[in-house]
Parts: structure tokens; sequence; C-alpha cells
């Protein structure tokens, strides 16, 4: 697919390089970079994010994945929107506690879904993301 425009997404907690991407329609769409040494682990998790997708969570739905030269290419639908960490403390207590209501409802649905395989201990998987985020936005 060719794009019209690219825009880098400087945010989050994994190292992919991320963009919005536009099409020659102007549709929007989200690009997710991957070094290709993840094919394995991309492709399984793109794989739960169309069952996710299925049981009607709200998100970006996966649209194709491939490997492209040395890189994955992730490619999902777009959705217009704000981070929840800038904006949460706009609303008020009621609508922020009705907004985890919500986030609960679609947690139940996800984990809905069996857990038939796993990549790593969940532990060591999570603290690994967690030390990594910790020394990247740590200034000496």
């Amino acid at each position: 697919m060719d794009f019209s425009s690219k825009i880098a997404i400087n945010t989050g907690w994994s190292d992919d390089k991320k963009y919005c991407v536009t099409d020659q329609n102007q549709q929007k769409y989200f690009l997710r970079v991957s070094d290709k040494e993840k094919l394995d682990s991309k492709k399984f998790e793109f794989d739960m994010m169309g069952k996710v997708a299925s049981l009607g969570v709200p998100m970006c739905k996966p649209i194709s994945i491939e490997l492209c030269d040395d890189e994955v290419h992730s490619l999902h639908e777009w959705i217009d929107g704000r981070d929840a960490i800038d904006s949460i403390l706009t609303y008020s207590e009621n609508q922020q506690y009705t907004y985890g209501v919500e986030a609960g409802k679609i947690l139940r649905k996800i984990h809905t879904i069996p857990a038939t395989e796993v990549c790593e201990d969940w532990e060591i998987f999570f603290n690994l993301k967690i030390d990594d985020k910790i020394s990247n936005e740590m200034i000496w």
C-alpha cells in the first residue's frame, strides 16, 4: 500500500516505530514497524488482536501484517483520539468512574479469550518493559 503521508508517533511503551499514515483517498491507518527478528511474536500479537477485535472491543482493528525488507509492517485501522493520561483529569469524577466501569467491561470481554500460548513468563516480560521504560525516562 502506498501512503501519501506518514507522521511519526513518539508515545507508547514499545520500541516499535509507529506512524499515522494516510493513503491517496485520505484514509488514515496506524502503521507499526518492528525488527524482522520479531516476526513470529508480531504475527501472534496480530492474530490475538484479531480475536479481541472480533469481540467488538473498540480498538484499532488489524488489517495486514507482512515482512518488508528487514522490517515487519503491521497495518491497523486508525481511531482518532487523545491519550487518556493527557485528558482524564479534564473530566468529572463521575465521568472518570463511568470510563473505568466501561474499561472493566472491555477487559472482561478480553479475558474470555483463552491464553493458549505464552511467549514468555508474564512477570518477566512486564518487568523487562518497566525496566526499559524507566531507563529511557531517566535523565542523569
